[in-house]
């Protein structure tokens, strides 16, 4: 039965296993003991297994799918469970949502159709994941079986659901349910709502039924990114995994703003890299032990669990040099544990994500990645909040380069001003349709500079590192006049000795940031 109200493990492993048809002898090297061994030597307390793989087979005797034709082993994640289970390492199961390539060529009807050309949809006779539109119930109701069966009879605390995606689909279901509710098939955000909505539904029933068979079962449906989207989009999670391999597509940026704004939902969660260099699955990729210390350094730093991703040898053996390049990691880690569990980072500084405003199908923004790069550089402690966090709990928030502001948070922002707190705007932020701040900013935009690139001057009360010549700016800068407010640097255009104030509010003001980029100068 499920574990319930257990924290997740600090020192986990997600052990990939998706094997084709074509592969003979699948789990025949499998031994239990050099398995749970291997795990042991590397200071493992957790690894996600597998019961269903992007190639639709499962790996133990299911009535619902189908096994691998080619299972060595009848139960091989079933021996793996009780392996795990006997040396006190939790075993959460997998299962693949949407790429099923056995079920796309049994119910071709359950495909994705893309509205555009996109990986989703691929040809026929194209190499690639033909993948499932959850807007089918029949399929909808498939996999709730399969998760079913997977928890009426193996010891797992919960359940990885994995590829949940917006696909831009456009099936019959999909068409109708945009009609149904008054969306447009041809408008791609009206293909993006329908995409939410089917994948909302999906989860809602899924935990429902789930959670009322079996209360206390953990619970993840993984897309790649933590959407800052707001906490409702996640009330079906009982915690959060963000999956970020910072060589495998996602970069270095890419942790650091996810994992501030995870800390922010009030769930657990975890960090996920990869022993590999570029992408999930690549056999022979080992990544350096420094590489992966500091990966798990900066995870455990930022409050989040951690966790590598391997992918086994279909033969079911462990690879002992994967895991001698993990063990340094996991070996720091567990000497740390006893002074970070339960350790809550306290936020002075909030930046309010750009995502939320304008990138609901991006895992990457650049805007928001600048501003967290910064403070880390300043070693200045700081949540990612969205458009629904409350505000009160800041001294300073940071409006990052593209903030859109209505009526409404234009009111919440200014009456977090006027109860002292701070603003720090920068590129376009807060500027309304007509030209001017939707804030009290105490300044008057007259919209960008005539000349690109610009430089900026500023005297030691800016920053006394700075340099005492103008610097370049590689962007677009705006012409900022101030009104009510003291000025602490200024645009220099080249050639000309015309300037346009950089200026900071009188006290009870937001800080004021002038020039767009956020990264570095």
């Amino acid at each position: 039965m499920p574990v319930t109200n257990k924290p997740l493990r600090y020192r986990q492993i997600h052990l990939d296993f998706h094997t084709s048809e074509h592969i003979p002898g699948i789990g025949a090297a499998f031994d239990p003991d050099d398995f749970v061994a291997t795990f042991k030597a590397a200071n493992v307390d957790s690894v996600t297994i597998f019961a269903k793989c992007h190639h639709g087979w499962s790996y133990y005797p299911t009535k619902v799918g189908a096994p691998h034709p080619n299972l060595a082993r009848p139960d091989l994640m079933g021996d793996m469970v009780k392996a795990l289970a006997a040396a006190d390492i939790e075993a959460p199961i997998y299962i693949s949502v949407q790429w099923d390539e056995r079920n796309a060529r049994l119910h071709p009807e359950w495909r994705v159709r893309s509205a555009t050309r996109n990986r989703f949809d691929p040809g026929q006779l194209q190499a690639a994941w033909h993948t499932l539109c959850l807007n089918h119930k029949a399929y909808r109701d498939e996999l709730l079986e399969h998760a079913r069966e997977v928890v009426r009879n193996y010891d797992t605390p919960g359940l990885f659901f994995d590829i949940v995606l917006a696909t831009d689909c456009v099936c019959q279901e999909c068409l109708d349910s945009m009609e149904a509710h008054g969306l447009d098939p041809a408008k791609p955000e009206d293909r993006l709502a329908n995409d939410e909505w089917v994948n909302e539904v999906f989860r809602t029933e899924m935990t429902a039924a789930l959670h009322a068979e079996f209360p206390g079962l953990r619970i993840f449906y993984n897309c790649g990114h933590i959407h800052k989207q707001g906490r409702k989009r996640f009330a079906p999670y009982s915690h959060l995994e963000l999956e970020s391999l910072p060589t495998g597509g996602w970069g270095y940026d890419h942790f650091p703003s996810s994992a501030r704004y995870a800390a922010t939902l009030g769930m657990d969660f975890l960090g996920q890299t990869g022993k590999f260099h570029l992408s999930w699955g690549e056999f022979g990729g080992f990544k350096h032990p420094d590489a992966l210390e500091y990966e798990i350094a900066q995870m455990a730093s930022l409050g989040a669990k951690c966790l590598v991703g391997d992918q086994l040898h279909p033969n079911g053996a462990i690879n002992a040099d994967t895991y001698a390049s993990i063990a340094p990691a996991y070996a720091r880690l567990a000497k740390l544990e006893p002074y970070i569990e339960a350790a809550k980072q306290v936020s002075q500084v909030a930046i309010l994500s750009s995502e939320y405003f304008h990138h609901a199908g991006d895992r990457n923004s650049t805007a928001d990645a600048g501003a967290a790069q910064m403070l880390l550089e300043l070693k200045i402690p700081f949540d990612v909040i969205d458009g629904t966090s409350d505000f009160s709990p800041y001294a300073v928030i940071i409006l990052p380069d593209d903030i859109p502001v209505d009526a409404a948070l234009a009111d919440r922002l200014n009456a977090f001003v006027g109860q002292g707190g701070g603003l720090l705007l920068s590129g376009n932020s807060a500027l309304g349709a007509d030209g001017q701040f939707a804030v009290a900013a105490g300044i008057r935009s007259e919209g960008p500079v005539a000349f690109t690139p610009s430089y900026i001057g500023s005297g030691n009360e800016l920053d006394p590192a700075l340099t005492k010549s103008p610097f370049v700016v590689y962007g677009t800068a705006q012409q900022i006049v101030a009104q009510d407010a003291q000025v602490l640097g200024q645009v220099v255009p080249p050639i000309s000795t015309a300037a346009t104030s950089i200026s900071r509010h009188t006290p009870m003001r937001p800080t004021i940031r002038t020039r767009r980029p956020l990264g570095r100068r």
